[in-house]
């Protein structure tokens, strides 16, 4: 298995300081090349607010939920299972 960590892997916090701090990442990924926005097969809440989107290198699929207090939202893999 090669260990070189994907360009998509560049997040040190899976949650988010601030409102700001959600749609200048939200922003990034989706103005990016490095991801393709895909269709959420399961949602991480109840709120449904999340997107997912499709490193298109390793094709990794990263999870975007939307913060929603006290909840400080989330970004990271989706688990296989859940694909």
């Amino acid at each position: 298995m090669n260990n070189v960590q994907c360009v998509c892997n560049f997040r040190e916090d899976d949650s988010f300081k601030s409102s700001d701090d959600f749609h200048n990442h939200k922003n990034f990924v989706l103005k990016s090349e490095i991801f393709t926005t895909i269709e959420v097969k399961t949602f991480f809440s109840a709120n449904n607010i999340e997107t997912w989107h499709k490193c298109n290198t390793c094709f990794k699929v990263w999870r975007l939920v939307k913060p929603d207090v006290p909840f400080r939202g989330d970004w990271s893999v989706v688990p296989e299972i859940e694909l």
